[in-house]
């Protein structure tokens, strides 16, 4: 199922190096990618894995452990999946448990463990909020697992609430644990509007990433008019790729990937608008504040630059 949000701009993340940056013109009727936006209304929507936390390597081997077998599956085949694509990715290499139990041991496992945020990440997050800008995570990870990360990493706090989200994590469980009736107002004030009937009683069914549905959903909830989007995965960019094409109304995108070079991870993604080598915490610092230099309002000035703690960048 696919939904519509009117009048929300929407803007992608990606990771690049930003001594190579050039911000893309492109526009789509008569609002330019390069409109102002007061910073009350832009959302930044962060995915977790392989971007606010460099945690694929350590949640596959999770998820090895949770399989209990030596399952030959590499990074780059769960990156950006969600739950049952990696439980049938799994299957597919040997695996004979049901997705219920594959999921509830690899959630032990990540239980286990205690994450760090990537270099660059904290001081990205503390500008973010010095300028009122509110900050979601928008995830494929289940619930638990997903606050867990961001817990232990120390990322949690910087999150903003949002309506139906207190904390500003935004899983799949938590979308689609949202009152349908709360869905059904925004629906009826054509916020956030399914293309198909939805039967009486029922409502609708979240997809994960690549589907757009997540990020549709963070747009209709917050109520912004700019969401920027960070994503590390083909996956992710699809989603707000396809988020765009799926809305009416003026629609733009501004999709950063941060990409992992020391993982051998190119910037090879032909839906990103900018690319941040996210093994260095001063690029992903100044990767945000060049972004958002193009979109806030030329009287809300930028803090000056945060000072890298040792060892970052």
């Amino acid at each position: 199922m696919r939904f519509f949000i009117k009048g929300v701009y929407f803007i992608g993340i990606i990771m690049v190096d930003t001594q190579q940056f050039e911000c893309c013109a492109t526009s789509v009727g008569a609002v330019l990618l390069h409109e102002q936006f007061d910073p009350r209304d832009i959302v930044v929507a962060f995915d977790i894995d392989g971007t606010l936390i460099d945690s694929e390597e350590i949640g596959l081997q999770a998820m090895i452990r949770a399989a209990g077998v030596q399952v030959p599956v590499s990074v780059d085949e769960i990156r950006g999946k969600g739950m049952q694509a990696i439980h049938e990715l799994f299957q597919s290499k040997g695996y004979t448990g049901s997705r219920e139990i594959f999921e509830a041991d690899y959630t032990a496992e990540c239980m286990k463990i205690d994450y760090v945020a990537r270099d660059g990440v904290i001081e990205a997050l503390q500008l973010l909020n010095a300028l009122g800008i509110r900050v979601v995570a928008v995830t494929n990870s289940g619930s638990p697992r997903a606050r867990h990360k961001l817990g232990t990493a120390g990322i949690l706090p910087y999150l903003t609430p949002c309506d139906g989200i207190p904390d500003g994590v935004l899983s799949p469980q938590d979308l689609q644990a949202l009152d349908p009736h709360y869905l059904n107002d925004l629906m009826r004030r054509e916020i956030f509007s399914p293309p198909e009937p939805i039967p009486a009683g029922g409502h609708w069914v979240l997809q994960s990433k690549p589907a757009p549905d997540a990020y549709m959903a963070t747009a209709a909830i917050t109520g912004a008019k700019l969401v920027i989007t960070a994503e590390d995965s083909e996956t992710g960019l699809q989603a707000s790729r396809e988020a765009q094409q799926q809305m009416s109304g003026l629609v733009q995108f501004f999709n950063m990937h941060w990409y992992d070079i020391a993982a051998g991870v190119p910037p090879q993604f032909d839906k990103s608008d900018m690319q941040v080598n996210a093994t260095r915490g001063d690029e992903i610092l100044n990767a945000v504040r060049a972004c958002l230099k193009k979109f806030m309002q030329p009287t809300q000035p930028l803090p000056p630059a945060c000072a890298m703690a040792p060892g970052q960048g």
